[in-house]
């Protein structure tokens, strides 16, 4: 039962992503970023702006899926959780768009602006950093950083994103790295 619920999310997701995406899709691997502990994401635009007709311009969206250490709290090692060998996945939701660095030259150069929720299960790294719940959570950020796709050519993305995300009432500070391929 379980399993046909998650084949209709799957088909019903890429039945939306085919009829909007129709172009300038990605595909990249993040390490610690707005997956907390790395990702795999594909990232595609909607279609091109309207206005300005440019891609970049357009909203897009970012699904990644990433795993996590398993933890449990065990006040007979220690006072907070530990690891204990597992994994719990991660799924990451995002939306974003870039705008051309365009006042330095430089094809392909952009600044990235996103925002993102990040589905952590209990006993994930959530409960690591955050207070000890055992419980499933929703873990909103945002992303601000330097991305590197040319626009018209199949190619290498680089992106070095400012990712703080909020856990537990409280800001947190981080980082992220990407590398991946674009494609149209």
């Amino acid at each position: 039962m379980l399993l046909n619920k998650k084949l209709v999310l799957l088909l019903c997701w890429l039945n939306v992503t085919s009829a909007f995406a129709q172009k300038h899709n990605a595909l990249y691997a993040e390490g610690l970023g707005t997956g907390l502990t790395g990702t795999i994401n594909y990232d595609f635009r909607f279609k091109d702006d309207i206005i300005t007709g440019n891609f970049k311009d357009a909203l897009g969206l970012r699904f990644g899926v990433g795993l996590s250490p398993k933890y449990i709290y065990d006040v007979s090692v220690a006072m907070h959780p530990v690891a204990t060998g597992g994994t719990k996945p991660l799924v990451l939701l995002g939306v974003n768009t870039f705008q051309d660095l365009s006042y330095c030259k430089c094809a392909g150069d952009d600044i990235e602006f996103g925002a993102n929720l990040l589905y952590a299960p209990k006993n994930s790294i959530a409960d690591k950093w955050g207070t000890f719940k055992q419980t499933d959570r929703f873990i909103p950020s945002i992303n601000i950083g330097y991305r590197r796709q040319k626009d018209e050519y199949n190619g290498i993305v680089l992106r070095l994103c400012y990712n703080p995300y909020f856990l537990d009432g409280k800001l947190h500070q981080w980082l992220g790295v990407s590398v991946g391929y674009h494609f149209n």
